[in-house]
């Protein structure tokens, strides 16, 4: 699970909406009446694309087949 991370969010005023999106994390779009709510929005996105990754690389290990072989999973800290 991540405890912490930080991504760039963009919005882009279009008429009376705003459309989000993570720069480092394609499928993370989302929209909003507001800046605001689409901040919210986008970090709800973020967490559901997260979720959904982790999700499928569990599920593809699983199938994999590959009985015997050792899978090691690690938190990764990146600063810049």
């Amino acid at each position: 699970m991540v405890k912490s991370c930080t991504f760039t969010g963009v919005f882009v005023k279009s008429g009376d909406c705003y459309t989000a999106y993570a720069e480092e994390l394609p499928g993370a779009v989302t929209q909003g009446r507001t800046l605001e709510e689409a901040q919210e929005n986008l970090i709800e996105a973020i967490e559901l694309v997260l979720e959904a990754n982790r999700e499928l690389s569990e599920k593809e290990l699983a199938e994999s087949g590959l009985s015997g072989i050792e899978v090691t999973r690690k938190e990764l800290a990146i600063a810049r």
